[in-house]
């Protein structure tokens, strides 16, 4: 029997929005009258929960990103972002809980929702005893899923940052996009949106945490580059191969033991594309063996067709005194040591720092150890190689190898953006963004990660 069949649609309506994503996503299953209240009051539940997360400010970037111009077109609409930036600038942008724009309302929800995952898994890792191997862990599209954070342990400053650093981060993505999209990977202005608004001098930590997105980003690239090496490790039967590019190995605690630096690389510069795109393949990632070696084979072609254009390492901001506001953690850790920094930086992005009020969140060491290297290197020797594949059978459907099938025997395909992270339907595709044509020099194979292996040869 329903519990919640007899109360009046007023309460249930109002115990749906007390409740936690994850807590109401378990509620709509379990009971038919909250699902059928949840239907009949979604877009009122949604602008409820929206108002909680995204104050006026927060909104404007949200519906930045929400309305970015479609660029999925030949020609670059330079005018058409232009004035967008400057819509967002003066802050124009229509908040649709006041407009009552249910459609509006429903996407933007889900783009917070989405958000939401992406940082509790964020702070899952930042704050794990053992981030070495937290960092191999990928997220799920759901917002039941077991091992992220539950971002409303969070401060309302926390929260707030986050939300703040990811939108603008994939702000950014969308402006420079096509510049990115057509091999143009030229360095980012990190104080654009500073520079639209006309602010001289920011906060120091906002950029740093734009930094702290990217590096996520990036760690979630390398590690599904470690399941496509893992998986093709058990087609070879060998155990988790580091293969020689010609470069020395590039050491990253926070993938699995170490990647290439060319794979290093591409991680970094597939970050500059956002939120979209590891959206649309991280279900590939998913998928199992099969999933990994299809994605390994879009790695390859990727890696083999733009890596004279990859991005160089991300800067290090300026860290200097500030009268802006400064999150509490931030402000402690510069008290420590400026040149730890610079030695460590890539640390100090893994562990959130610029987010947090305190480190109440932390393993419990001191302060200091946490944020150092010689932690992570205790890390490193204590958690040895596991195999992200046990139990699953190895099976390889090479028809679904949506690169592969587009791309064999006439070196073209259609190139196109991915789906907004937010869409309606999220589905798991690979898709080819960049420009560019198939080397006539290449071959294909039909087995394993090498289905493209492009003029360098097989994996």
């Amino acid at each position: 029997m329903d519990p919640f069949l007899s109360l009046p649609a007023e309460l249930r309506v109002q115990i749906l929005t007390q409740l936690q994503p994850s807590s109401l996503h378990n509620m709509i299953r379990a009971s038919p009258s909250m699902f059928h209240e949840y239907t009949q009051s979604k877009s009122y539940i949604a602008g409820v929960f929206i108002s909680q997360d995204f104050d006026d400010e927060l909104m404007q970037d949200a519906m930045a990103v929400l309305t970015f111009p479609n660029l999925d077109t030949p020609d670059y609409p330079h005018e058409a972002v232009d004035r967008h930036l400057a819509m967002w600038a003066s802050k124009q942008f229509s908040n649709p809980l006041e407009t009552h724009n249910r459609e509006t309302i429903e996407d933007l929800d889900r783009l917070r929702i989405r958000l939401r995952i992406f940082i509790g898994d964020y702070v899952a890792k930042a704050i794990a005893c053992v981030p070495f191997r937290q960092y191999r862990h990928l997220p799920t599209p759901s917002p039941a899923q077991a091992g992220i954070f539950d971002v409303d342990r969070l401060s309302d400053s926390e929260r707030r940052r986050f939300f703040q650093a990811f939108l603008r981060y994939e702000f950014l993505c969308k402006i420079y996009s096509q510049s990115c999209i057509l091999g143009l990977y030229w360095p980012w202005n990190w104080k654009k949106l500073w520079e639209v608004r006309d602010i001289r001098v920011g906060p120091h930590w906002e950029v740093e945490a734009l930094l702290c997105v990217h590096n996520y980003l990036e760690s979630l690239y390398g590690a599904m580059i470690i399941r496509c090496n893992d998986a093709k490790a058990r087609e070879k039967r060998y155990p988790f191969p580091r293969q020689w590019d010609g470069y020395d190995t590039y050491w990253t605690p926070e993938y699995s033991v170490c990647l290439s630096k060319s794979e290093a690389h591409a991680a970094s510069t597939l970050a500059h594309h956002g939120l979209d795109l590891v959206s649309s393949i991280l279900g590939v990632a998913n998928t199992g063996i099969g999933g990994c070696r299809r994605l390994g084979s879009w790695f390859k072609a990727f890696t083999t067709e733009v890596h004279d254009c990859f991005v160089d390492p991300l800067p290090n901001t300026n860290l200097g005194t500030s009268t802006h506001e400064t999150p509490g953690l931030y402000k402690k850790l510069l008290g420590y040591s400026l040149l730890d920094f610079f030695m460590g930086s890539e640390l100090y992005r893994q562990r959130a720092w610029a987010f947090f009020d305190d480190d109440r969140l932390m393993p419990n060491r001191a302060t200091w150890e946490v944020f150092s290297g010689p932690a992570w290197q205790e890390d490193l020797r204590n958690n040895g190689l596991y195999d992200h594949f046990e139990g699953q059978t190895e099976t390889l459907d090479d028809n679904n190898d949506y690169y592969s099938e587009r791309t064999k025997g006439h070196g073209k395909r259609i190139v196109r953006v991915p789906r907004r992270f937010f869409a309606r339907q999220l589905e798991s595709e690979l898709v080819v963004f960049w420009h560019g044509s198939i080397s006539h020099n290449c071959t294909y194979m039909h087995s394993g990660l090498g289905v493209y292996a492009g003029p360098l040869g097989g994996l």
